[in-house]
């Protein structure tokens, strides 16, 4: 009974798949022929070199962070369509899906619809999070497809002292294709489950060794299901049956182009995504209800070796964030929208000031030329305010290599906001190779999220009838410090091991409180929480063409204060995929999760459960033809994550078995 409880419904089931392909796979494994050239060896993956963790490139041993790199080849051979699907095998982090919009919780912090405002979303090292809700995408809206990206770096823990605000649980950095590892022109077409449909083109070249250019395009539409809540089964409510509701409509553009020491990335996506949970107390099964949600950059970036001691990099860029969605209430439509226009520009030097030395400093300017929210209905504004803000940065990190094993990092940054003043965090780090396969990493760093605009500036009056709320002029940013041990192993020329042990506090957290002196609600600095846990993992690469990667991940987060487990916080995370040839060309792909019981708002508890997700792959077919077929939630697995406050859901039930088949043609 406890094996069951702990595993949920078809442990057998997930047992007998995951032998059998485990046994496929190292049966295959005895096969030596060469293999496609995609493929990349373990030796290959621990030498690529990452930016993200000290926005220098470095192998991820050398950096000092918990780092995990997601590559092209696991993207497509687990086939990986977004963000939150990459997630479910990274340990440490778990993801939730209310029906529009997607959130990433880490190490057993998971705000509901805290729309991922502690994490930090990057796209070849520019920041995507907007500033009115400090959203970061991580569904459809993204607009980036995954088949275009050559690697996604993901570092745990803070990151304010390179980053800034929101970087307090991970910075995840998309870094995208080149034009020369395209090189040419390709076209492919989904279809699958719901009325999916997509399409989308790619071009990429370089010329004359110096110009490299890449584009690409995407729509999609997705029809969706209908969805049963039996909070809502009443005759009044459609007996709880929300028709037609579920749709998704996207596109998304990037493109990039360097030349020499220049680099131009523009980005623009789109979504329209239906409502079907009546979310915010909305008329259920309204077909009016739905929203909207646009981004769009512009990066010039601009990189010089000055000499073989002095590196320079100074980028501008613009970025501007949409959002507007329709609320009916007893068939009045109410307007919800936010604008954001960011400008900012950035220079920072890298100075080699002796051969055991390196530092890295540099100025950030950002200013939210627009950060406006606006709610009403027709003919009366409820609240209608736009609020620019700007803040301007300084930080500076040194590396000292004290012998040749060990290495110290110290870093700082200090930022002065228009709004709440300056904000401090350090950081600081040993990295030991403490055997010629073994390092060992301890790190400490702290950091913060400003509250945004709609914490700081969101009002309500006696006209609303239901709850007053005024601003708190004494709201301050909210602050984390996290301590972490981490090993890396190389176990064998194939495999290789991590272990993590961290604890953080985070303080000050931002909640809606009431002020007893006027019975005014408004956002104060009082929630705290701290978690400690472990993360387990295994990766492995055989040269027979066998992509294995296992782990576990232990994670007790509490209120500090009551000591009462967080709500939307699983404590055990278990997470595996194998992925080897079954022909010459063929590739089979197998993953599994299992995610432990999670509190929701209303003190009730999610089922536990296992997921399995079984994904055929080929490489190119007639040297121009590559096909995919992914099934997801193989078993039909029943299960649900935890809704928000906007929800009279507890948890919200969560897609059966569905399937994508997939076309690419390679002109």
């Amino acid at each position: 009974m406890r094996i069951r409880s702990f595993f949920g419904r078809r442990p057998r089931a997930f047992v007998l798949a995951l032998s059998v392909a485990t046994c496929g796979a190292f049966l295959w494994a005895q096969d030596e022929d060469p293999k496609p050239d995609q493929e990349q060896s373990l030796e290959d993956l621990l030498k690529t070199k990452i930016s993200t963790a000290s926005k220098y490139e470095q192998l991820a041993g050398e950096a000092p962070a918990s780092i995990t790199v997601i590559t092209q080849d696991e993207i497509e051979r687990f086939g990986y369509r977004t963000l939150q699907d990459l997630f479910t095998s990274v340990p440490g982090f778990y993801v939730s899906y209310d029906r529009q919009y997607s959130y990433l919780g880490v190490r057993g912090f998971g705000r509901p619809t805290d729309y991922n405002n502690r994490v930090l979303l990057l796209v070849n090292g520019l920041q995507t999070n907007e500033v009115v809700f400090g959203s970061a995408y991580m569904e459809t809206v993204f607009g980036i497809d995954l088949a275009d990206v050559e690697r996604i770096e993901i570092v745990r823990g803070p990151g304010s002292t390179l980053y800034g605000t929101g970087a307090m649980l991970a910075v995840v950095n998309v870094i995208t294709k080149k034009g020369a590892s395209v090189g040419g022109f390709s076209m492919s077409a989904e279809a699958g489950s719901c009325g999916r449909l997509k399409g989308k083109a790619t071009f990429g070249t370089k010329v004359n060794n110096s110009l490299d250019f890449f584009i690409s395009g995407n729509w999609a539409n997705i029809d969706g299901q209908d969805l049963y809540y039996r909070e809502y089964d009443t005759p009044l409510t459609n007996n709880g049956v929300a028709q037609g509701l579920d749709w998704d409509k996207f596109h998304g553009f990037f493109a990039s182009v360097s030349y020499k020491d220049f680099s131009f990335q523009a980005h623009s996506s789109s979504r329209k995504k239906g409502i079907p949970t009546g979310s915010w107390g909305t008329d259920f099964n309204a077909p009016d209800n739905e929203s909207y949600d646009a981004q769009k950059f512009l990066e010039l970036r601009y990189e010089h070796e000055w000499s073989s001691r002095l590196q320079m990099t100074s980028r501008v860029f613009f970025y501007e964030n949409r959002y507007h969605a329709v609320f009916p209430y007893s068939g009045v439509p109410f307007g919800d929208k936010a604008d954001n226009d960011l400008l900012g520009g950035e220079v920072r030097f890298l100075l080699d000031t002796a051969s055991k030395n390196r530092l890295i400093f540099g100025l950030e300017y950002r200013n939210s030329l627009k950060a406006a929210y606006r709610y009403w209905e027709p003919g009366i504004d409820y609240f209608n305010g736009d609020f620019p803000q700007s803040v301007f940065s300084l930080y500076a990190q040194d590396e000292f290599s004290l012998t040749r094993a060990l290495t110290l990092t110290l870093g700082f940054r200090n930022d002065h906001y228009s709004t709440i003043g300056n904000t401090f965090v350090p950081r600081a780090s040993l990295v030991y190779h403490l055997f010629k396969a073994t390092t060992l990493k301890v790190l400490f760093a702290e950091a913060f999220r400003a509250p945004n605009v709609w914490e700081s500036n969101y009002t309500e009056t006696e006209e609303w009838g239901y709850m007053n709320q005024k601003v708190n002029p004494n709201l301050r940013a909210e602050r984390i410090d996290t301590l972490e041990l981490a090993v890396e192993h190389k176990l064998t020329e194939e495999l290789f091991g991590t272990l993590s042990l961290y604890s953080f506090r985070m303080k000050g957290l931002v909640d809606l409180g009431l002020d007893p002196t006027d019975n005014f609600y408004q956002y104060e600095n009082t929630g705290t929480a701290r978690s400690r846990g472990l993360e387990l993992g295994l990766n492995a690469r055989l040269k027979s063409g066998l992509l294995a990667y296992a782990s576990y991940s232990y994670q007790d987060t509490k209120d500090a204060v009551l000591g009462h487990r967080l709500t939307n916080s699983p404590q055990h995370l278990v997470k595996a995929g194998v992925s080897f040839p079954i022909f010459r060309s063929v590739y089979l792909g197998l993953q599994i999760l299992h995610e432990s019981e999670r509190l929701t708002l209303y003190d009730t508890r999610t089922e536990p459960f296992f997921l399995a997700n079984l994904n055929l792959t080929t490489s190119r077919l007639f040297d121009h033809l590559k096909v995919s077929f992914l099934i997801n939630n193989l078993f039909d697995t029943r299960y649900a994550y935890p809704g928000g406050y906007e929800h009279l859901q507890a948890a919200i039930l969560q897609d059966g078995r569905n399937f994508i088949i997939r076309l690419e043609y390679l002109f």
